[in-house]
């Protein structure tokens, strides 16, 4: 939304100061409470020791994957037939008609997944004019 006029900047500029004004002395108010320190030790202590020691578990894990296995040659093959989706439900669709569209509406419709295009078709008009000659037909797109 472009402000229009110099009254709208205006009052954007006090609304945005403001908010950062609010922002700031609702940082006061908590900095000015007696902190609880032990919480803090041990949130900090345990955000430097088990995230790095989770971290290299982590790698140590992959290595290991890769000592077994070897690197990859080729991507994991996905099956091409979406029969069913993650919850089981039959899965009902068009594909090489959906291909090409811009609109895809999914739907539930008495357990299975639906997909149909949307999004605006071509009228296809009376082929009459007003003036009552027929004019060449047109199709419709979608």
């Amino acid at each position: 939304m472009r402000l229009r006029s110099g009254a709208q900047r205006l009052i954007h500029l006090v609304v945005i100061v403001a908010g950062w004004l609010l922002f700031g002395w609702g940082w006061y108010l908590v900095a000015g409470r007696p902190w609880d320190t032990a919480s803090l030790v041990i949130l900090v202590v345990g955000s430097l020791v088990v995230l790095p020691t989770l971290t290299l578990l982590w790698i140590a894990h992959n290595l290991g994957i890769h000592r077994r296995k070897g690197p990859r040659q080729t991507v994991r093959q996905a099956d091409a037939a979406y029969l069913h989706d993650w919850n089981g439900r039959e899965v009902q669709a068009d594909w090489p008609a959906l291909a090409g569209r811009r609109t895809i509406v999914i739907s539930i419709e008495d357990g299975c997944k639906v997909y149909r295009a949307a999004g605006p078709r071509a009228i296809v008009p009376d082929r009459r004019t007003a003036s009552g000659q027929d004019q060449p037909c047109l199709r419709d797109i979608a």
